[in-house]
């Protein structure tokens, strides 16, 4: 750590996940492949390896999760929840029952964990609430509808 003309650089903060104390961010993206699909009526991940992420959370930190994508059902007007999973715990979710077949219908699911030192294992997830209507993610790079999980950890104040 040096000091000059009265502006401290390069602070290292003791403790800290990066040691500088400041927010660090992480996006995951789906592969913009082929579509994610479910008739499970539970919730399930969507893609555990890239909507997925295991991070350690500090005291004295916090962790903002952001799930977005574009959501539908496939066979039928079915209810469809999207949610953010902490290990096998809901953190937050939302349903949607769209309209008409294939309709791709935007969503946003927040949550914050609050640090306890401990792993968490973060992953995006959705369901049905009929098993004969799959729950249909897009993901698609051609139609610009790849779902992301956007992590933001930092300083709580």
């Amino acid at each position: 750590m040096t000091l000059t003309a009265q502006i401290l650089s390069a602070p290292i903060i003791n403790g800290t996940p990066t040691g500088s104390g400041v927010a660090t961010v992480m996006l995951k993206r789906g592969t913009g492949t082929a579509d994610y699909s479910t008739t499970s009526t539970t919730l399930t991940a969507v893609d555990s390896t890239y909507l997925a992420h295991s991070i350690v959370v500090p005291v004295g930190w916090k962790l903002i999760v952001d799930a977005r994508g574009s959501i539908s059902v496939s066979t039928g007007v079915a209810s469809v929840y999207a949610a953010i999973l902490d290990g096998g715990e809901i953190v937050n979710s939302v349903v949607n029952t769209p309209s008409a077949i294939s309709l791709r219908t935007p969503f946003s699911v927040q949550g914050v964990i609050v640090g306890d030192n401990a792993t968490h294992n973060i992953r995006m997830a959705f369901r049905t609430t009929n098993a004969a209507d799959a729950a249909v993610i897009f993901n698609s790079t051609i139609n610009a509808a790849v779902p992301t999980l956007l992590l933001t950890l930092l300083p709580a104040n």
